[in-house]
């Protein structure tokens, strides 16, 4: 089952995001944008590869002030696209938002001798 979290966007627009720690953006569709009255502008990128390997056209980008459940509130940005894709929260917001942490060092709590 995919990382889902709702994140409130302006108009108390509440938007369920797939969690994408392989994503270097954070996506929504053109549908969100406007529902949230977000004002889009143009992006330097022309498209971006989706998880499918597809080339996905970029209609432009926007900023939005964000709310999580724990009533935290984010500056997130965001690049717009057609309708058809779903709303995906890139590692680096998935990290600064508190929905995932990075784990450098494990130590091991007992060695059992059937594992090693």
């Amino acid at each position: 089952k995919d990382w889902t979290e709702h994140l409130i966007l302006p108009n108390s627009n509440k938007v369920l995001f797939k969690l994408d720690t392989g994503a270097q953006c954070n996506v929504i569709n053109e549908e969100i944008a406007n529902k949230s009255s977000l004002y889009i502008t143009s992006s330097p990128v022309n498209h971006i590869i989706s998880y499918t390997n597809d080339k996905l056209p970029v209609l432009g980008q926007c900023s939005a002030d964000v709310i999580t459940k724990q009533n935290k509130h984010h500056f997130v940005k965001f690049i717009v696209v057609g309708n058809d894709f779903p709303a995906i929260l890139g590692r680096e917001s998935c990290q600064s938002l508190g929905f995932i942490k990075r784990i450098q060092d494990v130590r091991i709590a007992s060695e059992d001798s059937n594992i090693f």
